[in-house]
């Protein structure tokens, strides 16, 4: 476990100005002046306060900042001479913002009574000054550090709604996930506390999936993003969130179903935590069309299992339909499975059935490019020769334009497997198109 490092937590300090100021405690614990480090310990913490209440007025127009700062200026002015109302500013962040815990609040007025002895003689002790430890300062140090100093003002707002209508505003803006997951990380969540995180997860999933007025139907968009990121970052913990708070994901807008689904098939290790109410209505959805059946692996209770159910549905709608479709999204998931389970051979079977059953050129030249351009390197001699059945039979593979240039393609690979001698003479329709 490395050591808490003071140098590296005063470059995350959010205001610049307050990281300027700290640079004198740093200086003054290094040269063991444990006094002097406490004194302005505190000061910087007091300043950085003042900064976050004014950011927050200035930037969010905050009443509950304006309010503050208000009577803070008020209590300077009755009493001019008087410290006491760093005292009051502190208590009012604690009373009424959500900035600090109870612990951090303790220990800043640990660090304000370390900085009242530090700053005045104690007449009726032999050591009129008193001297602070090593540790304690390097501990109170740290504590500023975590609780006030590298924080964001936002923090001292109820996040939720800020966070919210923070990323809606400028929906326009993030238009990338990288850029979204950069600017609300920097903005809100690296410093922000897990539970709090959880509480956000819980609002956004909320937004997405149960409520549906003006402003969700507007930004569903960006918050499912919002979502997935805060899933990704922390996903064991969510999981675990989940399983503790089941009433907040529970209830499913009919109508967004559908996207639930969708966030499954990217997140699938959700959904075993999710409520089983949840899980019934999902099962139900996933297997509303072939495509979903075969995107939602994760209700299935293995991979192998899931890949022959999807490789048996693929086959019963080809055979009932040639001019069915499976959507890009879904086949590219059965790929995927094919892959890590090593059957790419029966990828490239269902290709074939594909191609061989097309019934125009546009579904032709479709299908060459998507279910065999992409696979030929994996064609056996059996596949070969069942292709070059498939080619003879319909005209709508190799009377296209295309067939020129693709069949061109698949003999080269025929050749390399098949050989220089192999005779070609009974699939004239495809020598036609290769020498065309």
């Amino acid at each position: 476990m490395t050591d808490y490092s003071l140098e590296l937590s005063a470059e995350r300090i959010y205001n610049s100005k307050t990281k300027k100021y700290f640079q004198e405690v740093l200086t003054s614990y290094v040269n063991e002046n444990y006094r002097s480090a406490l004194v302005m310990l505190w000061t910087v913490v007091v300043c950085d306060l003042i900064y976050k209440l004014q950011e927050l007025q200035a930037l969010y127009s905050d009443e509950i900042a304006k309010g503050i700062l208000e009577e803070i200026e008020e209590e300077q002015k009755n009493n001019p001479h008087s410290p006491a109302w760093e005292n009051k500013l502190l208590d009012f962040v604690k009373q009424r913002t959500v900035l600090l815990e109870e612990a951090e609040y303790r220990e800043l007025v640990h660090l304000q009574q370390q900085r009242h002895l530090s700053a005045h003689p104690i007449l009726t002790q032999v050591e009129i000054l008193h001297r602070p430890s090593s540790d304690i300062t390097r501990a109170l140090i740290r504590s500023s550090l975590e609780a006030v100093l590298v924080k964001s003002p936002q923090l001292a707002k109820k996040i939720i709604p800020t966070f919210v209508q923070d990323v809606a505003s400028k929906k326009e803006l993030l238009i990338d996930d990288d850029t979204l997951k950069r600017y609300i990380e920097k903005r809100y969540l690296v410093n922000l506390k897990a539970e709090i995180e959880n509480e956000l997860f819980a609002a956004m999933w909320k937004f997405v999936f149960v409520l549906s007025n003006e402003d969700t139907d507007t930004n569903r968009d960006i918050n499912s993003r919002v979502l997935s990121i805060l899933y990704q970052r922390r996903p064991s913990e969510v999981r675990s969130y989940i399983i503790t708070n089941k009433s907040n994901f529970n209830s499913i807008h009919e109508d967004f179903l559908d996207d639930l689904l969708t966030f499954l098939v990217e997140h699938p290790n959700l959904y075993k935590s999710l409520p089983e109410v949840t899980r019934t209505l999902v099962d139900r959805q996933a297997i509303s069309s072939v495509d979903r059946q075969i995107e939602c692996d994760f209700i299935s209770p293995n991979l192998e299992e899931h890949f022959e159910k999807s490789l048996q549905l693929i086959k019963k709608e080809l055979t009932n339909e040639s001019s069915w479709e499976l959507p890009t999204k879904a086949w590219e998931r059965f790929v995927k499975y094919a892959k890590t389970l090593s059957k790419l051979n029966l990828v490239v079977d269902i290709g074939i059935d594909f191609y061989c059953v097309s019934n125009s050129f546009d579904a032709a030249d479709r299908r060459f490019k998507e279910y065999i351009l992409p696979h030929i390197h994996v064609m056996n001699e059996t596949h070969i020769l069942r292709l070059l059945d498939g080619i003879e039979k319909n005209s709508q593979t190799h009377s296209r334009n295309r067939a020129t240039f693709d069949h061109k393609i698949l003999k080269e690979h025929f050749d390399k497997v098949l050989g220089p001698d192999f005779d070609y003479k009974p699939y004239e329709w495809f020598m036609w198109t290769v020498e065309r």
